[in-house]
């Protein structure tokens, strides 16, 4: 579901767990990125994302180049780059 409220343009707080660290890091302004299961950490970044503006149309658009295309030629580029070594 994180990548789908990025799509929205909504900035988000999620745990650093699996991919999330570099889909945090893909874009500038999709939220924050907490250890997991500190809640501390968890209730703060939560109300930093809360009181900060953000631009929700910008992040959706700059999110949006994120396709089904995009992620299918990226495991290509993958499986050519081993096929060749």
């Amino acid at each position: 579901m994180l990548t789908e409220a990025l799509a929205c343009g909504t900035p988000a707080v999620a745990a650093n767990v699996g991919s999330v660290p570099e889909i945090m890091v893909s874009e500038e302004n999709l939220g924050i990125c907490v250890e997991n299961e500190n809640i501390g950490e968890f209730i703060s970044a939560l109300q930093k994302v809360l009181l900060n503006p953000y631009d929700r149309k910008l992040s959706a658009n700059k999110f949006s180049k994120y396709t089904w295309d995009w992620c299918a030629q990226k495991v290509m580029e993958v499986i050519n780059a081993k096929t060749l070594n």
